[in-house]
């Protein structure tokens, strides 16, 4: 599992426990001080078996789905017996020491097993390969491939010249691709490239690495599928929460949050909410997207406009799209956007921004919306606009 601390590094035994006391924290609301010293006697087969909220916390932190993964397991005396192995420890993937205790028993086989397979990237594997006419691919691989690239470069379409040959061959053969006579390769369903994505990301979340996730902003639809998934995965679930408040860069930050927002749960849009509300950078990026994708603009130009919340502009008095009464008709039917707590917190902020004669029709709108919201944030920034008072702010 990457460090938070140290880009590039593996996570430490004393970050690991303050990660595994943050997820304890999190879920259980409930303090525990698991400190680096305890994850060195589980290194060393000291501790065999610890209590049931330890074990929970690190098969959540490290993706294992059962404690003998980690290399756990009970005996007659609960913590005692044969030296254990280092599979926690490989997991996190802190480095090892020989303690000269002389062959490997069936334990420590698994645990390197573990650390072999534990947090796999699309980086390392086909991704990231170069491939030459004689590899084999399989139609999985390739349609993921093709997919991966289609989302880097926003495009629809992919030249022969541009995709590996034996990607190219599973494509030609493949049902739902496209080859058209010019050369250009494109899916029979453009959702697919979200859908693929989003799965591919899902799993590098799942094995506790945001690397896939910090690529790039995501788009609504990718993050539509990624949340539908994590709404029934803990672990992902509580990975997100982190990165939504600390993530390295305002990019898995941005990420992380939407994705919660989708899951539908409301507290976990509330947390969403909070995330991108006390993070500037991170806020603009989803009020671009949101004014992107709502009022049918260019980015650059949804970034204009979201640059201008929190400052003294005048507000949204014309789009280039139509007038103002446009943008608040379109923003006051995202506001009951049912699976995107924080669009619809985005669009409080923008109607916010609406400039005379709208006013009154939104304000009508947003004590409708008030009635039937979940988002504690959300009924708080209905409030904030309804009183005049930015929802940023208050």
């Amino acid at each position: 599992m990457p460090s938070r601390r140290v880009p590039g590094e593996c996570l430490g035994r004393s970050e690991l426990a303050e990660t595994v006391n943050e997820y304890l924290w999190e879920t259980t609301k409930k303090r525990y001080e698991l400190d680096g010293h305890s994850i060195a006697r589980y290194e060393r087969g000291e501790v065999l078996w610890p209590s049931a909220p330890y074990r929970s916390a690190l098969r959540a932190v490290l993706g294992a789905s059962a404690d003998i993964d980690l290399g756990f397991r009970p005996t007659r005396r609960g913590n005692t017996g044969v030296a254990a192995t280092h599979r926690v420890v490989q997991a996190s993937c802190i480095p090892v020491s020989n303690t000269g205790e002389g062959d490997e028993g069936d334990d420590s086989v698994k645990r390197r097993n573990f650390l072999v397979t534990a947090g796999p990237t699309l980086s390392s594997g086909l991704m990231g390969a170069q491939l030459s006419e004689g590899n084999i691919v399989s139609s999985h691989e390739a349609t993921e491939w093709f997919a991966w690239h289609l989302w880097q470069l926003r495009a629809r379409e992919l030249h022969r010249s541009q995709i590996p040959v034996p990607v190219a061959r599973c494509l030609d053969a493949h049902p739902h691709v496209i080859r058209q006579p010019d050369g250009l390769y494109r899916f029979t369903d453009p959702a697919l490239i979200d859908v693929l994505v989003a799965r591919r990301v899902f799993g590098d979340i799942v094995a506790g690495s945001g690397h896939l996730l910090a690529t790039a902003q995501t788009s609504h639809a990718t993050d539509l599928t990624i949340g539908s998934l994590t709404a029934h995965n803990g672990a992902a679930r509580w990975g997100l929460g982190v990165w939504a408040r600390r993530g390295a860069t305002a990019v898995i930050r941005v990420n992380a949050a939407g994705i919660l927002a989708k899951v539908g749960d409301p507290d976990l849009g509330d947390a969403a909410i909070s995330a991108i509300r006390a993070d500037q950078d991170a806020r603009h990026l989803y009020l671009t997207a949101v004014a992107s994708r709502v009022l049918a603009l260019p980015w650059e130009q949804a970034g204009h406009l979201a640059a201008t919340v929190g400052t003294q502009d005048t507000g949204i008095t014309h789009t280039p799209n139509g007038p103002e009464m446009y943008a608040a008709e379109s923003l006051v039917a995202e506001l009951v956007n049912p699976r995107d707590a924080a669009a619809r917190w985005c669009s409080t902020v923008l109607l916010h921004r609406l400039a005379n004669p709208v006013p009154e029709m939104v304000r009508a709108a947003l004590a409708r919306a008030v009635q039937h919201e979940p988002c504690r944030e959300n009924l708080r920034a209905h409030a904030a606009a309804l009183a005049g008072a930015s929802p940023v702010n208050s």
